[in-house]
């Protein structure tokens, strides 16, 4: 860099806050719900559906979307995902119907992933390669970072303007995330990559057993994260506690996920294998699962359990998105492999809060959401030793390792 000219590193920093104000569309619903609801007299289940809709874009588009990322450039990619997140979020805010908010959702799906598929590449050509591990750790801290500031803001804002009013917002904060962008991030040069044709991108990405162990993992992790913090407001609120002390309670749990994230990269930086930490943390995620939500313990003890639980699942998406770059078939091909493993956090994320939902309702309370959540955990523990049969096959030891 020229004498005087910020460090290459500072253009991973507009990236870094466009996925944490992408998140904060994931975390303004969950305070919002019963006024949503309420407005537009909608079902429990439907609830869970719209919870469910903002990952349908990662379930339905992720590779393919990662792999235009990769074949046109992941800036442009992510201002038009930041700049239809915008617009459908000022959009939703004129919802009249059930069937409204579900159609907007869907559409702030689509731009979600639109929007976060590009950080990991656009941070990977902006920072050393030794440090990849540690950004890709603070990479992986955008959903609680986001997730927990919208919990904290979204009580107040809906008494001061309501949830119309905190959709526009939202939007406005998405197009003011796109213009940083386009002003800091540098431009992907010509029109597309001529080593990006969409076919070998997909081709080379699907054919490796990497990337959709990688995939099904976050999955079945990120199921279980979204039904838990999703309806933890709604469950304080049933129980009779201040929509403001809710918000709060809740963020805190939420953003301690942060936390992990960032001591997953560290940890990696320093060696430790990918699948020991995430099986360890899956283990931890059971217990407190259960300590939650069945095993009967005063209020301070199940939010205590939430909180251990929320801090060492964030080691989790840490790990993953830190193996990403190195299990991608090449490094033009990245985003195809992100937008393949974030496919999975999707399916995940789309029918896990429905069944949840689903199981509160038949039986009439919250104290079976433990079991449901922790067979998705169980699922993990599974593919955590597939994960490690596979690093041993494939040479990847511990932090290092080159792609499949």
């Amino acid at each position: 860099a020229a004498p005087g000219a910020p460090p290459r590193s500072a253009s991973a920093l507009p990236v870094l806050a466009a996925g944490v104000v992408a998140a904060m569309h994931v975390g303004k619903l969950p305070p919002a719900l019963p006024d949503i609801r309420d407005s537009l007299q909608m079902e429990l289940v439907t609830a869970g559906f719209l919870v469910a809709l903002f990952q349908l874009g990662s379930a339905v588009i992720g590779i393919m979307g990662g792999a235009l990322a990769d074949r046109f450039g992941p800036r442009r990619a992510q201002l038009c995902g930041l700049v239809l997140l915008g617009l459908a979020s000022i959009g939703g805010a004129g919802a009249d119907s059930p069937a409204a908010a579900l159609a907007w959702r869907a559409v702030e799906s689509v731009a979600f992933i639109m929007s976060v598929l590009p950080g990991p590449r656009l941070i990977a050509r902006a920072v050393d390669p030794g440090t990849m591990s540690r950004w890709m750790g603070l990479w992986g801290a955008y959903m609680p970072v986001g997730f927990a500031l919208a919990l904290v803001a979204m009580p107040w804002l809906l008494e001061a303007w309501g949830w119309r009013g905190s959709w526009i917002l939202a939007g406005v904060l998405s197009f003011g995330c796109a213009a940083a962008i386009l002003r800091y991030v540098p431009a992907d040069g010509g029109r597309s990559s001529p080593a990006a044709a969409l076919g070998p991108l997909l081709r080379e990405t699907v054919r490796l057993p990497g990337p959709w162990l990688l995939s099904l993992c976050f999955g079945f992790y990120a199921g279980q994260f979204i039904a838990i913090f999703s309806f933890l407001p709604t469950i304080y609120e049933e129980s009779g506690m201040d929509p403001g002390l809710v918000g709060v309670l809740t963020a805190v749990a939420v953003a301690v996920n942060a936390l992990g994230n960032i001591a997953a990269g560290r940890l990696l930086h320093g060696g430790a294998s990918p699948p020991a930490l995430i099986a360890t943390a899956t283990l931890v995620m059971i217990a407190c699962e259960w300590l939650a939500f069945g095993s009967g313990l005063g209020f301070t003890g199940r939010y205590v359990s939430v909180v251990m639980l929320s801090l060492v699942a964030g080691v989790i998406p840490g790990t993953l998105f830190a193996c990403m770059p190195r299990y991608a078939p090449r490094p033009e091909a990245v985003t195809t492999t992100v937008g393949l493993v974030q496919q999975g956090a999707g399916m995940g994320q789309v029918l896990l809060p429905p069944l949840v939902a689903w199981v509160a309702a038949a039986s009439g309370g919250w104290s079976l959401t433990w079991a449901v959540t922790g067979a998705f955990a169980l699922a993990v523990l599974v593919l955590a030793g597939l994960l490690a049969l596979h690093e041993r096959r494939a040479g990847h030891g511990g932090r290092g390792g080159s792609a499949e």
